[in-house]
């Protein structure tokens, strides 16, 4: 067989394989990749669309369960939901991963807050300022954390340092907001912690309740089987009337807002100094309990 005839085959060999190729590649579409998911997952999350957040998730942590990425984002939506253990286990993956995470790390606080590992909160968060979150949101968290532990000077003084730090462009008018509901609220619990120690003497009798506020399950905290109790402060003035609550342990998902406007319509007979109505401040457990 000639050299010419012999070139001839292989090429047209060389050619049917080729072509053979192509019609299984037509046949058969690439498989999207697990970033490629990730971002149908964004726009999803964008348009609200849980159903399909939940299911380019899956497919994308399916193809690389440790894509940073994916698990943050994985985590950011089971915090939305007050699934907060969970969230915990896709950032711990995503941290393992990709340890330079501020953003992972700031979740992670919150998180470890949220089922109330102090500790561990206190640490993430302290990581993720190293790593370059705003320092007015952690301080704020920070302050949190103080409340949650009874450190209420502590608690100031984060908060002022989270205000020192505050930035408009950087930060945006719902983190002065938080500012300064936090500020208001640790001033209160001052207060209240002050006037319960102010308030102990021989000649001063307590108030009792003589009605009872009947709180009411919020749809969102029955969605996510959230129940227990809420440890309010409460001031109940000399006409045994509430006048003002502040939330001491609460539960979210809207049930510390209810535990307080329960409280509003509760009635007491006044504490008495010497037999004088005085305003007293108390605290009171308002309790839920899915049934």
């Amino acid at each position: 067989m000639s050299p010419s005839i012999r070139n001839l085959k292989v090429n047209a060999s060389v050619l049917a394989s080729l072509l053979i190729l192509s019609l299984q590649t037509l046949g058969s579409p690439q498989q999207e990749t697990a970033e490629q998911f990730v971002e149908r997952v964004k726009k999803a999350i964008t348009n609200e669309e849980w159903g399909r957040v939940h299911s380019g998730l899956k497919h994308a942590l399916t193809l690389n369960p440790k894509l940073p990425e994916a698990n943050f984002i994985a985590a950011q939506v089971y915090w939305r939901e007050g699934a907060f253990s969970t969230a915990i286990s896709y950032l711990k993956t995503a941290i393992e991963a990709q340890p330079i995470y501020p953003q992972a790390h700031f979740l992670l606080a919150k998180c470890f807050k949220e089922v109330s590992n102090r500790e561990q909160a206190r640490e993430e968060a302290t990581t993720a300022l190293s790593q370059g979150v705003s320092a007015t949101e952690v301080y704020c968290l920070l302050a949190e954390l103080d409340i949650a532990r009874n450190d209420f000077d502590a608690a100031a003084a984060s908060i002022e340092t989270a205000s020192r730090y505050f930035s408009e462009p950087a930060d945006g008018p719902s983190v002065k907001q938080r500012i300064e509901e936090n500020r208001t609220l640790i001033q209160r619990l001052q207060e209240f912690a002050k006037s319960t120690v102010d308030q102990n003497g021989p000649d001063i009798v307590r108030p009792v309740m003589v009605k009872c506020g009947a709180p009411i399950y919020t749809d969102e905290a029955r969605a996510n089987k959230i129940q227990g109790q809420v440890l309010l402060g409460i001031l109940v003035s000399a006409k045994g009337e509430v006048e003002s609550t502040v939330v001491l342990r609460g539960l979210g998902c809207g049930l510390n807002e209810q535990a307080q406007k329960a409280a509003r319509e509760s009635k007491f007979q006044p504490a008495t100094l010497n037999g004088n109505p005085i305003p007293y401040w108390t605290k009171a457990l308002v309790e839920f309990n899915l049934k």
